[in-house]
């Protein structure tokens, strides 16, 4: 199949975080993926960010046709053991396909692995349409 352009996505930020941390506070990053591809993205980890953190971080990914959703993660860095999910959601990239070259800003929210909501991350999207964007 094709190359059908290309997301961006910018990782601002996240909110309202459920603390996973027993004794201190969250040290989240996020992890995107694209549904159906190997492509993915780690955002840095904000040391004692708490419940509220900024990445503003960006990445770009090849997408094909079919490729309509991207997989958000956020996590707790820990250590000494396994990194903690805090919450995880799908977004859909159609919004973003159907307006092609147009920032596409939305508060994602999360839920944990028992789908208790467990915070949002703000993310923007924009698609570049192979080809570029027609004025």
């Amino acid at each position: 199949m094709a190359n059908y352009g290309t997301i961006d996505i910018l990782i601002v930020s996240a909110a309202n975080l459920t603390n996973k941390e027993s004794m201190g506070k969250n040290d989240p990053y996020c992890k995107v993926e694209l549904a159906g591809s190997t492509q993915h993205f780690l955002t840095q980890t904000r040391k004692n960010a708490g419940s509220n953190c900024m990445w503003e971080e960006r990445v770009r990914f090849n997408v094909i046709q079919g490729q309509n959703a991207l997989n958000v993660y956020v996590y707790e860095k820990d250590s000494l053991f396994k990194d903690e999910l805090i919450g995880h959601a799908s977004v859909d990239l159609r919004n973003a396909f159907n307006a092609p070259g147009a920032p596409v800003d939305q508060y994602v929210p999360i839920a944990d692995k028992q789908t208790r909501p467990s915070g949002e991350v703000r993310l923007v999207l924009t698609f570049i349409p192979l080809g570029g964007v027609l004025a």
